[in-house]
C-alpha cells in the first residue's frame, strides 16, 4: 500500500525520538512488549479500500503487458457478489480516501524532514537531548483518522443495507485475519500490514 511506508516512517521517527528521550533519562530503559489487538472496523475498511486499489493497479499493469489481470480487479467484487454499480462505490471511495491521506502524508513528510534537519548527525554531542516529535504530527494523525471515519461514513450511506452488512461481515470474518495491528499508537490508521493473502 502506497501510504503504508510513509506512515511507518512517521511512526518510526516518533518512536525513535521517544526511545532516545527515554534512554537519556536517569530512570532507566522502559521496555514495551508488543501485543496483538484485533483490528477495528475502521482499520479494516481503510486497509480493504487501499488493497482494492492495489489489485486494480496490478490488473492495469498486466493489461499494459498484454496479459489479462481482470481476476485481480474483480476478485473482491465476485467474493462479495456486488454489481458493477455497487462495487464502483467502493472504488470511488478508495480513490477519495487515498487522495485525502496523501495530502496529510505530504505535510507530515515535510515536518519530519525539518525535524531531522535540527538533529546533529551521529554520534550525538554529549548532553544533546533529542526534542519530542512536533505537535503537528499528532494533529495530522487525528486528521487522518477523521478523514478515514468520514469516508467510511460516506461509503456506508451510499450502500444498500444488505450490501453494507455483506461488506462488514466479509471484513470481520475473512479480511481481519490478514491484518495485523500493533498496540501503539492509539489511532485507527496505525501502520499495519497484510500478513497473508486474503482469499
Amino acid at each position: 500500500m502506497r501510504c503504508k511506508n510513509s506512515i511507518k516512517s512517521i511512526m518510526l521517527l516518533m518512536l525513535t525520538m521517544t526511545a532516545a528521550s527515554l534512554l537519556g533519562q536517569d530512570s532507566g530503559i522502559v521496555k514495551v512488549q508488543p501485543t496483538k489487538t484485533p483490528p477495528t472496523l475502521p482499520v479494516l475498511y481503510r486497509h480493504f479500500l487501499a488493497y482494492q486499489l492495489h489489485l486494480e493497479r496490478r490488473a492495469d499493469a498486466l493489461k499494459q503487458a498484454g496479459k489479462n489481470g481482470e481476476d485481480f480487479r474483480t476478485h473482491f467484487q465476485m467474493r462479495l457478489g456486488f454489481s458493477n454499480g455497487e462495487f464502483e462505490k467502493l472504488h470511488t471511495s478508495a480513490l477519495h480516501l487515498e487522495k485525502a491521506l496523501q495530502e496529510k502524508d505530504a505535510e507530515a513528510r515535510k515536518i519530519i524532514k525539518d525535524a531531522h534537519a535540527g538533529i546533529p548527525k551521529s554520534p550525538l554531542p554529549k548532553g544533546f537531548v533529542i526534542p519530542p516529535p512536533p505537535p503537528r504530527l499528532k494533529e495530522l494523525q487525528a486528521e487522518r483518522d477523521d478523514a478515514i471515519n468520514s469516508e467510511i461514513e460516506t461509503l456506508q450511506k451510499s450502500l444498500t443495507p444488505a450490501d453494507k452488512e455483506k461488506l462488514e461481515t466479509f471484513l470481520k470474518k475473512d479480511f481481519a485475519p490478514a491484518v495485523t495491528v500493533g498496540t501503539l499508537p492509539d489511532h485507527i490508521s496505525q501502520p499495519s500490514m497484510l500478513s497473508r493473502r486474503v482469499k
